[in-house]
């Protein structure tokens, strides 16, 4: 594959992740400021930190034994934080469970964080 058909695919995949409002000005602005190597370790570190976070919800959240609030409350805000490159749609998703915990609804943080979450995250993997 040539350098300009690689810069159009890669301009036609970062157009569609802001379409699809995955990506937001932020990220454009991450993109205007730093090195493009910068930017490739700020979404490298952000995929590498997501993975931790999300095996340590999932595990907190099918447990059997009542729901941890803090521990749930501390991992769902590190994983919002690690979204401030510019990922629009992940940290309102993670709100929207953070409500569930905070009215110690652990079923529907189950149901929210299994259905939007997981499938808000694998969008924003999927090149």
């Amino acid at each position: 594959m040539d350098v300009n058909s690689l810069a159009q695919q890669i301009a036609s995949v970062k157009k569609s992740l802001f379409d699809e409002q995955i990506l937001n000005d932020e990220f454009s602005l991450v993109e205007e400021i730093f090195t493009p190597y910068f930017v490739e370790t700020i979404i490298i570190v952000y995929f590498d930190d997501s993975s931790k976070y999300i095996d340590i919800i999932e595990q907190a959240l099918m447990e059997e034994a009542p729901l941890d609030l803090a521990k749930l409350d501390e991992f769902l805000n590190l994983l919002k934080r690690c979204s401030r490159f510019g990922a629009q749609r992940l940290p309102i998703e993670i709100d929207k469970v953070l409500e569930c915990c905070n009215a110690n609804d652990k079923e529907g943080c189950k149901k929210l964080y299994l259905k939007r979450l997981v499938i808000m995250l694998e969008i924003e993997v999927t090149p």
